[in-house]
């Protein structure tokens, strides 16, 4: 991964520009941690963490990664060009009302 790119993406992209560019119901816990069902395999409830300063994990299939390795696998992103395309077309600032449809039923 190229650092300008990782500069751009740390500065510029945040979860919830990504949550909203797709569609993705989740769930926002106090710290902070947004709680949502893994886009990489089939579940039911809410394993896929993404981490305010930038990662994300999942407890159930163990993928794990950065923000620019989220991008890359949930859009199918292979080269460091369409990883930069994709960012700059990402609404620079998300209005906090485009998140109200998003929370996701705790399934405790």
């Amino acid at each position: 991964m190229h650092d300008d790119l990782w500069w751009h993406a740390r500065k510029r992209v945040t979860w919830e520009q990504l949550l909203i560019a797709s569609k993705l119901e989740h769930r926002t816990r106090s710290s902070g941690v947004i709680v949502l069902r893994c886009v990489f395999h089939s579940e039911r409830g809410g394993s896929l963490h993404l981490w305010p300063g930038g990662g994300f994990f999942c407890h159930g299939c163990r993928t794990r990664g950065t923000r620019l390795d989220f991008i890359a696998l949930h859009w199918d992103l292979e080269t460091p060009e369409q990883l930069a395309e994709f960012i700059d077309r990402l609404p620079p600032h998300p209005n906090p009302a485009q998140l109200e449809f998003s929370f996701m039923e705790d399934h405790g």
